[in-house]
């Protein structure tokens, strides 16, 4: 607008400025609460069952590096009992966070110890195979493990892409790498973790097509 007008530019910017400040602002504060652990009930009552209906039951998160305190993500994950959680940006700060769930998710693969990787995969049942690793900086942290359910094994995949916005040249090789990944595995896959992508974009379309 302040271009068009030409006319008291600064003033336009500025007043853009604060108007796009405010709408971020009461996005942020009117957004969905559920996570927030005071707003509910104690107690293992509220605990949700382990799948029952053969349907797996996987949580995918990310952790977010700068997030300290991981009270909250503790009690979140350990009250839904999924039956696999697939974790992103999980470094070193937040190794103690994978012994505290051992509880609720006994079986555990991870490179939280380096930076580069940073990934966990928990799980409930048993793991029959597993691997975690970050190759080279072309090739996007991986893990993944065998799961034996209670009707048969599936594999989960957990991954998180480089971000399109600092490197699309990247973000694109994560993607080839990924889906060359996924084309080894037989049976029965899923997919999950931050892919730095849209619903819309070529690179999530190109999962879809390729990766199945």
């Amino acid at each position: 607008v302040a271009l068009l007008v030409k006319r008291n530019e600064v003033a336009l910017i500025v007043a853009g400025t604060i108007v796009v400040l405010a709408a971020h602002a009461w996005l942020g504060l009117s957004g969905d609460k559920s996570f927030n652990t005071t707003s509910r009930e104690s107690g293992i009552e509220n605990l949700r069952p382990v799948s029952v209906d053969g349907a797996l039951r996987v949580i995918s998160i990310n952790t977010w590096h700068k997030l300290k305190d991981s009270t909250a993500l503790h009690d979140y994950l350990v009250r839904e009992r999924a039956d696999v959680v697939v974790m992103t940006e999980v470094g070193p700060d937040k190794r103690r966070l994978l012994d505290e769930l051992k509880t609720a998710y006994p079986y555990q693969v991870h490179c939280a110890d380096q930076w580069v990787c940073a990934m966990a995969l928990l799980s409930r049942y048993p793991i029959a195979d597993q691997g975690a690793a970050r190759v080279a900086v072309e090739q996007p942290p991986l893990v993944w493990a065998r799961v034996k359910t209670m009707d048969a094994q599936v594999t989960v995949v957990g991954t998180h892409l480089h971000r399109p916005s600092r490197s699309p040249w990247l973000h694109d090789k994560h993607v080839t790498s990924l889906i060359q990944f996924i084309s080894l595995i037989n049976g029965p896959t899923v997919l999950a973790g931050d892919f730095n992508t849209a619903p819309w974009s070529n690179s999530f379309k190109r999962l879809m097509l390729e990766a199945w």
